[in-house]
């Protein structure tokens, strides 16, 4: 797993997919784009609906973000505590599910855009994670 790409490009791309995903949230929460294209189009029925989904997914990955950037060291030097190994194989797993999930979703885009993504998220996280320095 190792050599086929730094943990520095890793951690540099994974900063970038979750600052433009960050972004789409945004939109989603201010009306820009489709609810439709979001949770199997299913989040209506949420409490708060679409918006009150895409705050919680905001927030979770502003959190990635942060446990990226310590561990790669942008902010300060680099870390590879239990902690954020812990919250590295969290968010392996989350995208794992999250893989699945927008197999399974009823909506096209959320399949042709997101599944690929949460892949490529999944691999760069998973290659953050093995890192041992």
């Amino acid at each position: 797993m190792k050599g086929w790409i730094s943990a520095r490009r890793a951690a540099g791309l994974l900063l970038a997919f979750l600052g433009a995903l960050a972004l789409f949230h945004l939109l989603m929460i201010l009306g820009v784009l489709p609810e439709g294209i979001v949770w199997g189009g299913r989040a209506d029925d949420a409490p708060g609906g679409v918006r009150a989904m895409e705050a919680v997914s905001l927030a979770v990955t502003l959190l990635m973000m942060l446990a990226v950037a310590l561990r790669a060291g942008r902010i300060g030097p680099p870390r590879n505590g239990r902690t954020i190994r812990a919250v590295l194989w969290l968010m392996f797993t989350y995208f794992l599910l999250n893989i699945a999930g927008n197999l399974a979703s009823s909506s096209g885009a959320e399949k042709a855009i997101f599944t690929p993504l949460s892949v490529v998220l999944a691999a760069l996280v998973l290659r953050l994670a093995c890192e041992k320095k």
